[in-house]
């Protein structure tokens, strides 16, 4: 409670690992500058339409300019498939079956910095376990809700009820 006033007095036992929260909006950036400096070429706002097998070999990809609505086929010796949540999709682009089990979470931010570093609920993952400083804002979450589609965005009726309550368990 020393490092930590705003945690709840009725905890048992607390204890200070060395962990961290990656900034992920700067760590895109580093990738993408390094990527650049090695003569990758990145294309903002593109979508994959499909990908260009040959001989059974993914020999590159039709890319959709979001911006202009233009197709451009572009060749590599390598492809990767780096689509998260929609790997499978892609994967079925190449005649590859890839199950995904998907899930989505929420996560809410609250105004001001509640606490200093990040505090998790030791206990097997769940909903409402995770409590993160994050500039002028802490983010608590998250949810955890089965879904088939990888774009799901949506938040469930009690979602937000559930995961505060989670949380009030540690930061009253």
């Amino acid at each position: 409670l020393e490092r930590e006033p705003l945690l709840a007095p009725s905890l048992i036992r607390a204890f200070a690992v060395p962990d961290a929260v990656c900034n992920s909006h700067t760590l895109c950036g580093l990738l993408a500058q390094a990527s650049l400096r090695s003569g990758a070429s990145l294309l903002p706002f593109h979508r994959v339409e499909g990908l260009l097998v040959e001989d059974g070999r993914v020999e590159g990809a039709v890319v959709k300019d979001l911006r202009a609505g233009r197709s451009l086929e572009i060749r590599a010796r390598i492809t990767v498939n780096a689509t998260g949540p929609w790997a499978g999709t892609l994967a079925g682009m190449a005649a590859v079956h890839l199950s995904m089990d998907l899930r989505r979470g929420a996560m809410a931010a609250w105004k001001g910095r509640l606490v200093r570093s990040a505090v998790q609920r030791l206990r097997l993952p769940g909903d409402a376990d995770v409590i993160l400083p994050r500039g002028g804002v802490t983010i608590g979450g998250t949810t955890e809700v089965p879904t088939d589609d990888p774009g799901d965005r949506g938040l469930g009726a009690g979602e937000l009820e559930v995961m505060t309550a989670g949380l009030a368990v540690l930061l009253p």
